[in-house]
């Protein structure tokens, strides 16, 4: 393992997949001499803005006001943006995340749900992956490859951060390192595991990966699957289903460990550390059904998760930064802001599960999201859904 540095103070913000490959691909990747590509690049997509005042860093000066002007900036108007999605790669299979490596080489790497990590470089897809571990994995269904992330000081530390569903259907979070001869591949035989969860059913396996603001890894995880949570997972403490966890995976641990010992540290500060009830202490984050997404806000440090709903809201949570670890966003015993098991006088409001602000929940049915200034809105999706 690399030795010890100072710990980085802004994690790499993760991307959501597909609509983040397009608009992180309109920063431009730099052409790559003599490198071996495959598939087509097409024009990236583009943001138009209506007319009104400039927006970005720039665009403002010491008072608030636009440069030359004493007029005050009006607020931005998200109705005022277009955005315009076209291709910018194909010959993808099934891309689950996509993310870039921090290291000034303007590279994107995907990874695909069958087990691959490609390269995308100068627009163009590389031929042969960043890593292939397509035979170690069970993919299909919400199992597969699910999450990547590169070690906040890569390349000084190689490590490369891989969550996938194992041939058992279990999670499991491993990393492998650069290979020291190819900057586009990661050696495959250099796969240390760091965590194994087991999983009960096979849907609800979370799998995003991402570093925080703080340097830790950041680990999401769903109830275990099923429908309903039919084993109380999201509010149970000794478990690590229905979960955001965070661990220390640049603390020191004996390599000679037992069998089943952790290969990471515990942070300061995580809720649990400590605690004597067998609650777990790499738990972050509680009362979640399956965080597909999350990401860091790189200017704020807020943590935003996208938690799948069950048959009636479809929910985004947020935890802002600074609010100390221990929120429970609810799962199973309501979903969203709604009382779900039971389905009715689920507690006195000072006894439910409640995050700090419940702003920090919105619920919404499938197709129908509310307007984001407006006041929370909640209206049931389909039954059927």
């Amino acid at each position: 393992m690399p030795p010890s540095a100072p710990r980085p103070r802004h994690g790499r913000g993760l991307a959501a997949p597909l609509l983040a490959a397009v608009i992180l691909a309109g920063g431009g990747c730099g052409p790559a001499r003599g490198s071996e590509t495959t598939g087509s690049a097409r024009p990236a997509a583009t943001a138009v803005a209506a007319s009104g005042p400039p927006i970005g860093p720039g665009a403002l000066g010491a008072s608030g006001s636009p440069r030359g002007s004493a007029s005050p900036v009006s607020p931005f108007d998200p109705t005022r943006v277009a955005v315009t999605l076209v291709p910018f790669v194909d010959g993808l299979s099934a891309p689950l995340a996509i993310v870039n490596a921090g290291d000034g080489s303007e590279r994107l790497f995907v990874a695909e749900q069958g087990g691959k990590i490609l390269v995308i470089r100068g627009g163009k897809v590389l031929a042969t992956p960043f890593l292939d571990i397509g035979d170690e994995i069970t993919s299909g269904g919400e199992r597969g490859l699910l999450g990547v992330a590169f070690h906040p000081r890569y390349p000084a530390d190689p490590r490369v951060i891989v969550d996938y569903t194992d041939l058992q259907g279990d999670t499991e979070v491993s990393s492998f390192e650069l290979d020291p001869r190819n900057a586009d591949r990661l050696d495959p035989t250099s796969e240390t595991k760091l965590l194994h969860v087991k999983q009960p059913f096979a849907n609800h396996n979370g799998g995003v990966l991402g570093f925080g603001p703080d340097g830790y890894l950041f680990v999401s995880l769903g109830d275990g699957g099923s429908g309903g949570d039919p084993q109380g997972n999201g509010q149970s403490n000794t478990t690590l289903l229905g979960k955001i966890l965070r661990i220390d995976i640049d603390r020191s641990v004996d390599v000679n460990r037992p069998a089943g010992e952790p290969a990471y540290g515990i942070p300061d500060g995580n809720p649990f550390a400590g605690a004597i009830d067998g609650s777990r202490p790499e738990i972050w984050l509680t009362g979640l059904r399956n965080p597909w997404r999350m990401s860091f806000d790189r200017a704020t440090g807020d943590l935003w998760i996208g938690d799948v709903g069950q048959d009636a809201w479809e929910e985004v949570d947020v935890q802002r930064a600074g609010v100390p670890g221990g929120t429970n966003f609810g799962w199973n015993r309501m979903e969203g802001t709604h009382c779900f098991s039971p389905d009715r006088n689920c507690g006195e409001p000072s006894q439910r599960p409640n995050p700090p602000d419940r702003a920090s929940i919105r619920a919404s049915p499938h197709g129908d999201w509310p307007d984001w200034r407006a006041p929370p809105r909640h209206t049931p999706k389909s039954r059927a859904n």
